[in-house]
């Protein structure tokens, strides 16, 4: 036991290492573009990285999260490399053309910007995609080695920075840089022995994962319409004031995304009494220790990024202080979200982004209508309401969750004893 209990110990860091390293070297690659390139710029290819990470986070939501949560009712099972063509690309030509439709028009160049986003998108989420079977296989270490080498060419934008002087510059950067990732991911893969383990079913995720999918399509919805509108309809610097302030969350956002993966790696062990009073016992230490981290946090983290990005803004107090709000509201729910979809809850985040989603589209085309909005801001109108309604939501969510929960496994052991109890008699 206590061998195991240190080898998902040891596991579970290198995951929250992983993490970091992806989430840093977005970080890096934003705030290289907020010193390199003027303000149109730095929206333009903020857009170019919120489409594909948008994609990244609708690939995990139906697909890659769900096939370890499915390990729960049918045992342990590795996500097949298939999978980057059957899911990664098809995927990646949605975001390119999203791309397409919104910087590429609004640069003029439709085809250019289309074939750069489905680049990048192709890059992205076939690492993303590698990186699941790497962990589902538990080689983090094949995770760790690819990410910190595209981390480590990512970094050198700062030395370029004098000539990644335009988004499309930074963008096809991104992706060059990302593809000598995805062959060491791929070297590390395909070294790796073959485990006895079956593949898993990708009707099985999508049966499991078509609700968190969708809860994550409509946060996606919420995400980008005040961001584009803001951009692109209102003419206004805020999204790129916005894109490079919320990566001081950057933490944060790695320990949420963490709680995620781990949570889903061990969901085959919340089937009984016992597992979910562990389960509950990490949420209430993980909701406690990511409030006490967020608030001793976010103020130092966004006075760094201010600093070494040199944003210049006449709202960039009220701008940090609704990204340190959010922030801070986002770690509270992380644990209780986690543990949600880990049971297998994922309809009810859909239920609760269909408000969110609601509530965006509102104040998109409020604003997009001349229509008075708290500080003229849509961003941060929709950005606060969706934090708050996904801490009361979410919050719901698990408790209902867990006691429904708790319910069946109790039936479950009765149903166990009294089966026992005839089997007895008859043997008497």
């Amino acid at each position: 036991m206590g061998a195991l209990w240190l080898k998902l110990k040891h596991r579970n860091i290198l995951v929250i290492v992983d993490t970091a390293i992806a989430a840093g070297m977005n970080v890096i690659l934003l705030l290289g573009a907020a010193r390199s390139v003027n303000a149109e710029e730095l929206s333009d290819f903020s857009l170019v990285q919120l489409i594909a990470m948008t994609m990244v986070m609708l690939q995990r939501a139906f697909f890659l999260s769900p096939a370890l949560s499915a390990q729960r009712t049918g045992g342990r099972a590795v996500i097949p490399k298939q999978w980057v063509l059957t899911i990664s690309l098809p995927m990646a030509v949605l975001g390119g053309l999203l791309i397409g439709l919104t910087v590429g028009l609004d640069d003029q160049n439709f085809l250019a910007w289309t074939s750069l986003g489905v680049l990048c998108g192709v890059v992205v989420l076939a690492q993303d995609s590698l990186r699941f079977c790497l962990l589902s296989r538990n080689a983090v270490h094949g995770a760790v080695v690819s990410d910190a080498v595209w981390l480590s060419l990512v970094v050198g934008v700062a030395i370029a920075s004098g000539v990644l002087v335009t988004a499309e510059s930074l963008a096809l950067y991104w992706a060059l840089s990302g593809i000598v990732a995805m062959v060491a991911a791929l070297v590390w893969l395909l070294r790796r022995p073959s485990d006895e383990l079956p593949l898993a079913d990708l009707g099985r995720a999508w049966r499991l994962g078509k609700w968190s999918g969708i809860d994550a399509l409509m946060s996606a919805t919420a995400n980008l319409l005040p961001m584009l509108l803001t951009a692109l309809v209102l003419g206004s610097e805020f999204a790129g004031t916005y894109r490079v302030l919320q990566s001081a969350l950057g933490p944060l956002n790695i320990l949420s995304t963490s709680l995620l993966t781990l949570f889903g790696l061990d969901s085959w062990r919340f089937v009984s009494a016992i597992g979910l009073r562990r389960l509950a016992r990490k949420v209430r230490r993980s909701v406690g220790l990511m409030i006490l981290f967020a608030v001793s946090y976010v103020a130092l983290a966004e006075i760094v990024i201010i600093s070494i990005s040199g944003l210049r803004s006449s709202e960039l107090l009220r701008i940090s202080i609704i990204v340190g709000i959010v922030g801070v509201l986002g770690a509270a729910t992380s644990p209780v979200n986690a543990a949600s979809l880990a049971l297998g809850y994922q309809k009810h985040g859909a239920i609760l982004r269909a408000v969110i989603v609601t509530f965006s589209i509102a104040v998109s085309f409020g604003a997009g209508l001349g229509l008075p909005l708290p500080w003229n801001d849509p961003i941060g109108a929709v950005t606060l309401f969706a934090a708050s309604a996904g801490l009361v939501g979410w919050g719901i969510s698990y408790r209902r969750a867990l006691e429904k929960e708790r319910r069946l496994a109790g039936q479950a052991l009765r149903d166990e004893s009294h089966t026992f109890e005839q089997s007895s008699r008859m043997h008497d």
